[in-house]
């Protein structure tokens, strides 16, 4: 059976008479965009997009998460609804488990007593027990880790550390979700040479085609007498799309095309030469100089009427001599025989 997005194999299919509700016994197999649900039984209510799975075990092959459990509850938001905000897709499982392995018989198990997952966002577990090699090794309460990507994963689960750079340090953030112009997370980092440090991350997303996000992969916070120390970036793409047929334009009017604007700024503290070494240890004489380095990207490649083109690449730095000599570090170091360039 399919539905949607939704398909449904099984030895045994059912539909509730004048009811949009689908049973499925043995051998059920529940396929939802990445999501696979092998399962002993499946409910599945086609009105509100809710699917009930008895004796499942799932693999999303795009959060590369096996889970399962006694029972799935998967909720999902209507896509033809568009007034309002949506809430985002759900997946409860109750006494269940999870593993980032990708094999069937993992070399690791979380098991979980309610498993909450939201994907491409987060997993919330209560009461685990973290079981390896036949043994639970650690139980905790409560757990929580995110599914975004690295460079935009909060630290959703107390983390504690220590380096030479920060002395001994924690970090804890949340993330958040509040509409098309808020998404994403705050990283906060207490430490003993550093103090308190922030990491930020906000998708945002005007319209159709023109999104961007803003990123603070760290600033340290001025309090007593602290370094400056900050590395952020924003990233914007606009894609302009035809509204008329290409022999219909006048010369001026715009076909298909990408703009791509790139910006970043950094103090050179925080900066690494080609070979990994942090330029405040081993090029003191550069930082001191040059504090920070920001830098514009700036890339258009438009159409325009019947058959014109515009292309557009630009790169400015706000100041070219700590650029060069950073270049010149750089070259030097891979001109070194213990390095192959």
């Amino acid at each position: 059976m399919k539905y949607n997005d939704v398909t449904i194999q099984a030895d045994n299919l059912k539909k509730l008479a004048k009811k949009n509700i689908i049973f499925a016994h043995g051998n059920v197999e529940f396929n939802q965009g990445s999501q696979i649900i092998k399962a002993d039984q499946v409910v599945y209510d086609m009105d509100n997009r809710k699917a009930k799975m008895f004796g499942a075990e799932s693999y999303d092959v795009n959060l590369k998460l096996r889970y399962g459990g006694e029972e799935i509850l998967s909720e999902e938001p209507d896509p033809k609804k568009s007034s309002g905000k949506q809430s985002p897709r759900k997946i409860t499982v109750k006494n269940g488990w999870f593993t980032s392995s990708p094999y069937e018989k993992p070399n690791y198990k979380v098991n979980s007593r309610e498993l909450d997952i939201y994907p491409n966002r987060k997993v919330v577990a209560k009461d685990i027990g973290i079981v390896a090699a036949g043994k639970t090794w650690l139980k905790l309460p409560y757990y929580v880790v995110s599914l975004k990507p690295q460079s935009q994963r909060a630290t959703l689960f107390p983390y504690i550390g220590s380096d030479s750079d920060r002395g001994l340090y924690g970090i804890w953030g949340f993330d958040y979700d509040k509409g098309p112009l808020a998404q994403g997370f705050v990283d906060f980092e207490l430490s003993a040479k550093k103090k308190l440090a922030l990491k930020f991350s906000n998708d945002y997303n005007f319209s159709n085609g023109n999104s961007g996000n803003i990123f603070i992969n760290r600033l340290v916070v001025p309090i007593g007498n602290r370094k400056r120390e900050w590395d952020f970036s924003l990233n914007h793409k606009f894609v302009s799309t035809p509204k008329k047929e290409a022999e219909d334009r006048k010369f001026y009017d715009l076909g298909y095309g990408i703009w791509n604007l790139n910006y970043k700024n950094m103090t050179t503290n925080l900066m690494r030469a080609v070979d990994g070494v942090k330029l405040n240890d081993d090029y003191t004489a550069y930082v001191n100089k040059y504090n920070k380095i920001g830098l514009y990207d700036f890339k258009i490649d438009q159409e325009l009427g019947r058959n014109g083109e515009f292309n557009l690449n630009y790169n400015w730095t706000s100041d070219r001599e700590a650029l060069r000599e950073l270049t010149k570090i750089n070259d030097d170091i891979v001109d070194r025989d213990e390095l192959d360039p």
